[in-house]
């Protein structure tokens, strides 16, 4: 890999490598979305010229895998936690902070593959047999749980308070759907553990639900 030096914003000069390149195109992707991203406009964000990226990266494709295998590396993999459910707990928060502070890789989720991703399965997996499960409740935990976290993300990613319409629509019908209307009123109290609640539903159901209707989960 090649090594240049670049002129940044602030003038001061700083190597430029394959992770600078893609900590630089994550920056401009949490500030204005995935879609806003070129190597003409990155090239402009780093002072060189968008062909010197691709000393760093192959392609568009590339420098999108490379963005999220860096995000995946924010990830806790709880390693060192003993206790299987704590660790899970910490994995899936720490991907979901993840997604939070970037959105757009929770919506890359569905088509980005690395090697760090891949070692954030491994580690679900591996806390999930260490609890004692049974491959086949190990298999469709896993995916009870990435199913969660990314839905999750998304809908507190895509949740906006002002939704006049919507808003307009509930206003006229709010007198024949009492429970939605005590819904709505939630919206607006301040709401700290949502994922965590059902975070621990899940962990929870990991110990006491079925496989099958007369078989425990971890049998």
């Amino acid at each position: 890999m090649s090594v240049k030096r670049v002129a940044t914003q602030s003038g001061t000069r700083t190597t430029l490598t394959r992770d600078r390149v893609l900590e630089a195109a994550i920056e401009l992707a949490d500030a204005s979305g995935i879609e806003s991203l070129s190597m003409r406009v990155l090239g402009a964000h780093l002072g060189v010229e968008a062909m010197s990226l691709y000393n760093h990266v192959a392609n568009k494709d590339d420098l999108l895998n490379g963005m999220c295998d860096l995000v995946w590396r924010t990830v806790d993999l709880a390693r060192t936690e003993t206790d299987w459910q704590a660790a899970l707990r910490t994995i899936a928060i720490s991907v979901h902070d993840a997604f939070l502070a970037h959105p757009w890789a929770a919506r890359e989720h569905g088509t980005r593959m690395s090697e760090t991703r891949l070692r954030y399965v491994d580690a679900q997996l591996a806390h999930l047999e260490s609890g004692g499960l049974n491959a086949e409740a190990v298999f469709h935990a896993h995916h009870t749980l990435d199913g969660y976290i990314l839905g999750y993300s998304l809908q507190v990613i895509d949740f906006t308070g002002e939704q006049p319409e919507a808003e307009a629509l509930f206003h006229s019908l709010s007198h024949e759907l009492p429970s939605l209307t005590e819904h709505f009123r939630q919206h607006g109290l301040p709401q700290t553990r949502g994922f965590e609640v059902g975070l621990d539903l899940i962990l929870d159901g990991l110990v006491y639900g079925n496989t099958s209707a007369t078989r425990p989960l971890g049998s």
